[in-house]
């Protein structure tokens, strides 16, 4: 919904604003008081993208390097599927805690408790769906476990 909603005010606001330069300068014509509140208008609606594109939280799912990959064996579960190389680095913006053990994930709307915390400084989120026999990673797909940082909470 908040896609839509982003897209809308985007294109609205885009479209007002070059209207409203178009039009400056014609006082006689029929369209002048559009003229006149369309860069306010382009103006709110560029404000209400923003506002959406940044609560959304950056979902992306970043791939471990070799050493990283190495490194959680040693601290995730196996149970975690890292084995299927399910776990995925991602912005601190991606969880929203709730309480000192509780998180939502922004992506999918899950609450998950904390599996533990972090042992490498930043945020792991284990998330994959066995589909059709094969482990699929996607940021929609279920999260087992979430590693968040200490002072993400």
């Amino acid at each position: 919904m908040s896609d839509t909603i982003f897209v809308v005010c985007s294109l609205v606001g885009l479209v007002c604003f070059v209207f409203s330069i178009g039009e400056m300068g014609m006082n006689g014509s029929q369209y002048a008081s559009f003229a006149r509140f369309g860069l306010p208008i382009a103006l709110i609606c560029f404000i209400i993208a923003v506002s959406i594109d940044s609560a959304r939280g950056d979902d992306t799912l970043i791939e471990p390097t070799p050493q990283e990959y190495l490194d959680i064996q040693k601290w995730i579960p196996q149970s975690c599927c890292w084995t299927n190389n399910c776990c995925k680095k991602v912005r601190q913006t991606a969880l929203v805690s709730l309480s000192r053990d509780d998180y939502r994930v922004v992506a999918t709307g899950q609450q998950i408790k904390r599996t533990g915390w972090s042992q490498d400084g930043q945020t792991w989120r284990c998330t994959c769906d066995h589909i059709g026999g094969k482990w699929v990673v996607s940021v929609k797909a279920n999260t087992r476990c979430i590693f968040p940082t200490p002072n993400g909470y």
